[in-house]
């Protein structure tokens, strides 16, 4: 009998080579709604359950596109994630990947910024988190809306949705009894030494690990606070309620958190009023530009008979 710990610690070090998942553990992906410029963010969120809690922190970069209504944004994060039950923490990591587009619906700031908006994102963020007796993956698929709504230049307030189906795997190490003749099966009396074979190892592995997949759809709710303290740097807070597990049938989990937004690239020309845009430009162009212009050329044949 003192070989039987020999066995089931074999039959651990099989099992952890295998991953699952849990639903509604992806991070929160959207990491700015301003698409007038590129820029990189960096983001601490908390999520409170009970019993436990969530740990992500994020750096992402976002790319503008030159029309300023559309940004594709990707994020490197780290997550750790504790509940109530006996299972130790988990520790992992997520890459995630969304393209955000934001309309316009009023009147845009001499900076670019519009006054009000309508936002879509579409996306994906799979999420490994691992233990030693427990390993969670999963691949959500996240389509999301908000309203981005800034009463002044200085500040963005967004208020958002999203939803999240997507597949997960689970898998679970759980503690196997062996029979007093086991010892026999697997262990050499002469040398002490365990041998196990293919059949072995499949039997034991049925026996200690419970491997599911399932199917979910994800919902989270939220509202994102920027608050514009330069030109180039965004000073993010944000709020949000989701769940570990289907809509409405999970764990009911509260983020809150926040980062920094720093634009390491100018505000693109085309949300620009026409003064600053013109900045940027030589005379020449300007003028080249000008003489182009269908409307120009009764200005300057006035401009050649009065110089006559």
């Amino acid at each position: 009998m003192r070989r039987l710990p020999i066995v089931a610690s074999c039959a651990v070090l099989f099992s952890t080579t295998l991953v699952a998942a849990r639903e509604g553990t992806h991070p929160l992906v959207v990491s700015s709604w301003d698409t007038r410029a590129s820029s990189i963010l960096l983001h601490y969120r908390h999520g409170f359950l009970s019993g436990g809690g969530i740990d992500i922190v994020s750096a992402a970069g976002s790319f503008a596109s030159t029309s300023g209504k559309f940004s594709a944004q990707f994020g490197l994060h780290y997550l750790s994630f504790a509940d109530a039950s006996e299972d130790p923490t988990l520790h992992g990591v997520s890459a995630s990947a969304v393209g955000v587009l934001a309309l316009p619906v009023l009147p845009r700031y001499d900076d670019g910024l519009p006054h009000a908006a309508v936002a879509f994102y579409v996306g994906s963020a799979p999420t490994g988190l691992f233990s030693g007796r427990r390993n969670d993956f999963s691949v959500p698929l996240l389509l999301g809306a908000g309203a981005p709504l800034s009463p002044a230049r200085v500040v963005s307030i967004t208020p958002w949705l999203e939803l999240s189906p997507g597949m997960s795997l689970d898998t679970r190490i759980r503690a196997i009894e062996l029979s007093a003749e086991d010892p026999e099966q697997y262990v050499d009396p002469v040398t002490g030494q365990v041998r196990l074979d293919e059949d072995d190892v499949e039997r034991i592995l049925s026996n200690a690990v419970d491997l599911e997949s399932s199917f979910a759809v994800g919902f989270r709710a939220g509202v994102d606070l920027a608050l514009h303290a330069t030109s180039v740097t965004d000073v993010n807070a944000m709020a949000a309620v989701s769940s570990v597990g289907s809509a409405f049938r999970g764990k009911a989990v509260v983020y809150a958190g926040g980062g920094f937004t720093f634009r390491w690239d100018a505000i693109v020309p085309a949300v620009l009023p026409a003064d600053r845009r013109l900045r940027r430009e030589r005379c020449e162009n300007i003028e080249e530009r000008f003489r182009s212009c269908q409307s120009s050329r009764g200005w300057f044949d006035g401009e050649a008979n009065s110089s006559r």
